[in-house]
């Protein structure tokens, strides 16, 4: 009964060993999904701020002539 014992906890570690390597996966996903959002939404601002500021300038030559 030994055998069996040892062989139930040998699979036992190898099914929490799979859950735990998907659970990393999904975990990793998650994080560069978000990251490439946070940089997607940066660069978004960026050039709105950009853009603003050129228009500002525009504003400020045109009201100078």
């Amino acid at each position: 009964d030994l055998h069996s014992t040892s062989r139930r906890q040998r699979q036992m570690c190898i099914r929490d060993s799979a859950a735990t390597e998907e659970k990393q996966t999904q975990i990793a996903t998650t994080a560069a999904t978000a990251a490439a959002s946070v940089a997607a939404t940066v660069a978004q601002t960026a050039v709105a701020q950009a853009t603003a500021e050129v228009k500002a300038a525009k504003a400020t030559e045109t009201a100078t002539e």
